[in-house]
Parts: C-alpha cells; sequence; structure tokens
C-alpha cells in the first residue's frame, strides 16, 4: 500500500495548475490533466474541486479571462482577437462573460484608469503572465466535516444501465433499472442497488444478481459486470442530490489527502438508503463508497 501525504497531494495539483496556466490556448481536457498528476480519472476532477475550489472547466475559464484583461492593458490586441484567445466563439459570448467577471465590458475596462478586480472566488490563484506558480494554498471545501469509515465491500455482480452526462441527472436511468428489475421478478429482500460513479459524465444504474442471470434479447440497454471487492472509504451524504459534488469534495479533496492513503483507479460506488425519487431532498441519504489501494 502506497503512503501518499498532504504535500504530495498539494504538489500533484501545483503540476496541473502550471501545465493550464502554461498552455492556456490548448485544449485543456481533464483526462489528459489527470494523467499529468498521476491521478485516477475517476477522482481527478473531485480532488481538483475539493483542493482549488472551483471545478477544472470553471477554473480554465476564470484564467482565461484574467490573462484577456491583462492583454486589454498590456497590449494593443483587439477585443475580437483577445475574445477568441480566451476561447469564445463571439465577441458577444466573450463581453458577457467578462462583464460578468469584472463588471463592465471589455472596451470599458480598457479605458478606465483603474479597473476593478475579478469578482472574488474561494482561491487564491490567479492568472501569472510568466506562467509559473510556485505554489499554492488549498482551501477547504466540502461542507462540514464528515465521519468516514474504513469498510471492505465484497465483489457484486450486478446488471447496469449506462447514463451518459452529469451525475445528478441520472434519474430517468435509475427509474428504468427499477422498473425493469421488477419486471423481471430481480428485487427481493437481498436485492441491493447501487450507482457507479465513473467521473463526471458516466454513470452506472446497477441492481444485484446472481451468477445464474443473464439478460434476454429483449433487455436492451442491459449489460453484466461485476463491481466492489477490496477497502472502501464510506461517507454518509444527507442532503439533495445536487449538492453530493461538496460530499465528494470533502471524501476525495480534504480526507483523502489527508488519511495516508491512495485512492485506487475504481469508480465510487454510491448506495441509496432511501427512495430519492420519492424521498423530500433534503431528507435524502447516500453512503458514498471511494475505492482505496
Amino acid at each position: 500500500m502506497r503512503t501518499t501525504t498532504w504535500q504530495d497531494y498539494q504538489d500533484r495539483i501545483l503540476a496541473v495548475l502550471n501545465h493550464i496556466q502554461q498552455n492556456l490556448d490548448e485544449d485543456l481536457g481533464w483526462r489528459d490533466l489527470a494523467r499529468i498528476a498521476h491521478f485516477s480519472p475517476h477522482h481527478f476532477h473531485r480532488i481538483f474541486s475539493g483542493m482549488v475550489g472551483e471545478s477544472i472547466g470553471e477554473h480554465i475559464r476564470r484564467i482565461r479571462l484574467e490573462r484577456a484583461a491583462y492583454r486589454l492593458l498590456s497590449t494593443h490586441q483587439s477585443v475580437t482577437v483577445i475574445a477568441f484567445d480566451a476561447g469564445f466563439e463571439t465577441h458577444e459570448s466573450f463581453t458577457r462573460a467578462f462583464r460578468d467577471w469584472f463588471g463592465m465590458a471589455p472596451s470599458s475596462y480598457r479605458r478606465t484608469p483603474s479597473p476593478p478586480q475579478p469578482r472574488q472566488v474561494p482561491t487564491i490563484i490567479h492568472y501569472q503572465p510568466a506562467g509559473v506558480l510556485h505554489g499554492f494554498t488549498p482551501i477547504i471545501s466540502g461542507g462540514t466535516k464528515m465521519e468516514v469509515s474504513i469498510v471492505e465491500i465484497p465483489r457484486m455482480r450486478v446488471a447496469c444501465m449506462r447514463h451518459t452526462g452529469p451525475g445528478p441527472d441520472c434519474g430517468p436511468v435509475v427509474d428504468s433499472l427499477d422498473k425493469w428489475a421488477r419486471r423481471r421478478g430481480l428485487v427481493n429482500n437481498k436485492t441491493v442497488f447501487v450507482g457507479v460513479s465513473y467521473g463526471p459524465i458516466n454513470y452506472d444504474a446497477c441492481v444485484t444478481v446472481d451468477e445464474k442471470f443473464e439478460p434476454s434479447a429483449d433487455d436492451e440497454g442491459v449489460e453484466i459486470q461485476e463491481i466492489g471487492g477490496g477497502e472502501y472509504a464510506r461517507v454518509l451524504h444527507e442532503g439533495p442530490l445536487e449538492r453530493l459534488g461538496e460530499t465528494y469534495a470533502y471524501i476525495i479533496g480534504q480526507w483523502a489527502p489527508h488519511s495516508g492513503r491512495e485512492l485506487a483507479h475504481r469508480p465510487c460506488l454510491e448506495f441509496p438508503k432511501n427512495d430519492p425519487s420519492s424521498t423530500p431532498p433534503e431528507d435524502i441519504r447516500m453512503e458514498i463508497c471511494v475505492a482505496l489501494e
């Protein structure tokens, strides 16, 4: 078992922050950034959010806008050229984003003797013209401190339906799996429903099945796989599913770097303790389990 440290996590995220600063004109895909940090793509975006205080996409967009502000004051480039360099397809979309961030249009910003500072965010990481950050101070995020336990989860054979898109939008797929499983007579007092979260865009809604079960030709979209097996860090999420990101930010971006444990290159598991579709959002309870090496 590899022992990791808080400083190790900081160094790996710092490498990503510097890569972003130095390659703002490139396509900064989160999977490529995960490789630079030597983190699993299943966990990287949550580690980043937990330590930096904003998502990868939000961070890149903000740094590009701050570079645009710098160029407005230090160069004679046209607003249109600066907008395209910042990743915006039109002058209008850039103007809207710039006004939202700095409180005025780019042309007005350029003419103002003492232009305003950007809107404040929970981070001290800003655009560096030299492209080099020598360090950063991780923020404390993820809400209140949560109780984390280490548990052993056995291997489970499951039938799954795939959702592609943000995790909180997986409700229709979860409902479809539930109806399918009940129609096939697979639900009993030993059945376990579990979600498998692969990252920001892929999620499998799963239900446990026995070794003999195989989907039929009519079971379109249903696949069989094995999940679990090994040690997991477990925390109880309580509240709306839209706040799951805060729970993940705590356990992956705060607890894990201080735990001395290395996160495994396996997806996270989500075990609902009640039915999210019929439970008031504030009463939803779900166990989040993060795989450990």
